[in-house]
């Protein structure tokens, strides 16, 4: 009878004790979730808030690049103003200042053409160049100046800076979609034109979702509803919005002490 009751004294130790333990390895591993769970958010609002920083600096960088080049337009209209007035200058004009300012030139484009269309004078421009593509954009872009009196026909276009300005721009806008927007993100990641509804890029989202119109509208719609997406507006590619969802770590973690649970009532 002793043994019998030693014995259920035993299993009701041992069944406390593997109670206490299960208990303390749910609390345990729950706090160790709970604080990645909060790393994980504490990363995405991070990430949110570059996004809306960066979007601000973009723009800012738009604005003063749109100064910047403004004034070499101004000076690319004052260049051809400078050719015309050679052209047809008033009667007793000193052009001594007009010459040595179409001489200090060191940014604008310029081909000069004789009445045989053979060049004579070539201005920042590169020997590499086809002349014939390059004289046709100048064309199409701003009416050559002829001065008739020679033969010769001036073809110009926009500096060389405000075409570097442009592309240090566009660079500037691929870096922040692909870097800060993407690439950086843990999380699934969804970008949409103004209308919410063309996607413009995607990151950790099935493609094939992507493709579906009515899943991504259920995709969108369920992002929405986790986190306000962000808007942004880019230079040149109007108001954006970035959806995105929580990540996939944050996501699991919400499951993980269901799954420990199970897996505790099964064995």
């Amino acid at each position: 009878m002793n043994v019998y009751s030693n014995k259920q004294r035993w299993k009701r130790v041992l069944l406390v004790a593997a109670a206490v333990i299960v208990v303390a390895t749910l609390w345990y591993s729950n706090d160790i979730a709970q604080r990645i769970r909060v790393e994980e958010q504490t990363k995405v609002k991070l990430w949110s808030e570059a996004i809306v920083q960066r979007a601000a600096l973009v723009g800012y960088t738009q604005q003063l690049f749109e100064e910047l080049g403004a004034e070499e337009r101004h000076k690319a209209d004052r260049l051809a103003d400078a050719y015309r007035l050679i052209n047809n200058p008033p009667r007793g004009m000193d052009l001594t200042f007009i010459t040595d300012y179409l001489w200090s030139n060191k940014t604008i484009p310029v081909l000069i053409f004789d009445e045989s269309d053979e060049l004579l004078y070539r201005v920042n421009v590169d020997r590499g160049v086809n002349l014939d593509s390059l004289k046709a954009t100048m064309r199409a872009a701003n009416a050559p100046i002829v001065f008739n009196d020679v033969g010769h026909t001036i073809y110009w276009s926009e500096s060389l800076r405000f075409s570097e300005l442009k592309d240090v721009m566009q660079d500037l806008i691929d870096s922040f979609i692909s870097e800060t927007v993407l690439n950086s993100a843990s999380v699934p990641v969804v970008m949409t034109d103004s209308t919410r509804t063309a996607v413009v890029h995607f990151q950790r989202v099935d493609s094939a979702a992507v493709a579906d119109p009515a899943r991504i509208e259920v995709l969108l719609a369920d992002m929405a509803s986790a986190n306000n997406p962000i808007a942004v507006d880019l230079p040149g590619e109007g108001r954006q919005y970035i959806y995105f969802a929580d990540s996939i770590v944050l996501t699991q973690l919400r499951y993980y002490p269901l799954v420990q649970l199970v897996l505790i009532a099964v064995f």
